[in-house]
């Protein structure tokens, strides 16, 4: 991912590849399914929609297979995104709501946030000015929910930091009075 930060995805195809050799010799599920969707993630990138889509949807099959359906929602929105890319609004649609689906079920905010970016998009393709409005407004209330909670508990280890010095100093102060 480091590479992909750098814009150097030919270095970053490159180590994806023999990652997913490994993962693959290894037997690892969990492994090969991060292989498959960084590949995917990198040929996004590099806008080779085809690789992009082959990769994605690789990982979405090992996903599926497996027990804990690991990043299923993820995969389904890089699934969608590339189909909007490619204006392929149908099977956006079709992962969009698979991911809808799996991203409430599992009451994965984060993975809605996104979910609801991409359906925005996708209405707004449409002309449906209406719901993408709908949808982009539910995308900014999860994503100021989330940012809320990440400020609520940075505040939180800030306080705690700031009553256990106290303490430590009150306790400093106290063994010295007794001394």
């Amino acid at each position: 991912m480091v590479y992909e930060d750098w814009k150097k995805l030919d270095s970053a195809l490159v180590y994806h590849k023999k990652s997913l050799e490994l993962h693959i010799e290894i037997n690892s599920v969990i492994g090969m399914i991060r292989s498959y969707s960084n590949l995917g993630e990198a040929y996004l990138l590099q806008k080779d929609y085809g690789k992009a889509i082959a990769n994605f949807s690789e990982a979405k099959v090992q996903s599926e297979a497996s027990e804990k359906k690991w990043s299923l929602d993820h995969i389904y929105d890089k699934l969608a995104e590339v189909y909007l890319l490619t204006n392929e609004l149908d099977s956006a649609t079709l992962y969009l709501d698979k991911s809808l689906k799996h991203n409430i079920e599992k009451n994965e905010y984060f993975g809605l946030r996104t979910t609801y970016a991409n359906l925005s998009k996708l209405e707004k393709k449409r002309g449906n000015y209406k719901k993408a409005l709908e949808y982009f407004e539910l995308h900014k209330e999860i994503q100021d929910s989330l940012l809320k909670t990440q400020k609520d508990k940075e505040l939180a280890e800030v306080q705690a930091k700031y009553d256990t010095e106290k303490q430590e100093k009150e306790i400093i102060r106290t063994l010295k009075f007794i001394n």
